[in-house]
């Protein structure tokens, strides 16, 4: 017997129409139990990067409590960040309007989401167990991957494998030497190799390759970034959880200089005409050298709306 389902779907990391990063929000209530190949039957009808089910809150859950699962055409991730912001968005646009907190509850562990309506930007304290593995790769191996890339100036920087949490990898390339390389990256189905040997017991699965440039400081502590995420042949307009990674690894990089607490701005999407602003914070613990709380940031636009049937 077939059912229904309602569906939201919103830009992310924007607040303008048709830009951003597209997320279908399914709304799962509790007397409907879906299987994994249902999801991920759904997941790939949608073909957005994430698609989450939101479940309906149980009775006996603490308020505002909302279990999510994330899927990708190809997979259930643990976490994401555009997605995450996504749902915290919604939730307190239309479920949780009275409310400023909530906690959502991922395959990652549990997100505590804020919104801040006079800005209306939801906030995701993101889980982390940060992880800069210790092999770097050549550039040689990243023009093997980007030909467009080749340069000299560039020929003998490595670029550092990093982690968020365990399974989500990413390489990180470092093209604010540069900066007119940005807009070489192309879209290519050939990945840039990650070295097989991450550190021990780390998944060795790679999400995706950053490519980034710091921007000019412009003196207001901000750091910004302008970045390229390419993934199995596809440009990702925003990617949170590449970003917190990046953040994460920068903020390291400068320990603490004057302040414990680290604040970015980072641009994505420009080049396929679907500008994003991710905002991410990183604080790091009295020493410096490891991180105490990331914080992600980002408003939506609602978009869509309707009905499916399983």
């Amino acid at each position: 017997m077939s059912q229904s389902l309602s569906f939201n779907t919103v830009d992310v990391f924007t607040d303008t129409a048709f830009t951003g990063n597209p997320l279908a929000i399914v709304h799962v209530p509790n007397n409907i139990a879906l299987t994994q190949d249902q999801k991920q039957k759904i997941a790939i009808e949608f073909n957005f990067s994430e698609t989450v089910f939101l479940h309906q809150p149980l009775s006996n859950a603490p308020s505002a409590t909302y279990k999510v699962d994330i899927f990708t055409p190809k997979s259930e991730l643990p976490f994401a960040g555009h997605p995450t912001i996504g749902t915290a968005c919604y939730i307190f646009e239309n479920l949780e309007q009275g409310r400023s907190d909530a906690t959502l509850v991922l395959k990652a562990g549990e997100v505590k989401a804020t919104f801040d309506r006079s800005k209306t930007s939801a906030g995701a304290a993101i889980p982390h167990d940060f992880r800069e593995h210790a092999n770097k790769i050549s550039w040689d191996r990243i023009v093997a991957s980007q030909s467009t890339l080749a340069s000299n100036t560039m020929k003998n920087t490595k670029s550092t494998v990093v982690s968020i949490v365990k399974g989500m990898n990413f390489v990180l390339i470092d093209l604010t030497p540069q900066p007119e390389l940005l807009d070489h990256v192309k879209v290519t189905i050939d990945d840039i190799p990650i070295p097989e040997d991450l550190d021990e017991g780390w998944p060795g699965t790679l999400m995706g390759s950053l490519f980034f440039v710091l921007l000019p400081d412009q003196g207001d502590d901000v750091i910004r970034v302008q970045q390229r995420m390419i993934s199995i042949g596809v440009e990702d307009p925003a990617t949170g959880s590449a970003s917190t990674a990046l953040c994460s690894y920068l903020a390291l990089k400068k320990g603490v200089e004057g302040s414990r607490n680290h604040v970015f701005e980072l641009v994505q999407g420009v080049e396929m005409g679907r500008r994003s602003v991710i905002g991410c914070e990183v604080l790091l613990k009295a020493d410096g050298k490891s991180i105490d709380t990331v914080l992600l940031t980002g408003q939506t636009k609602a978009m869509m709306k309707g009905e499916l049937t399983v």
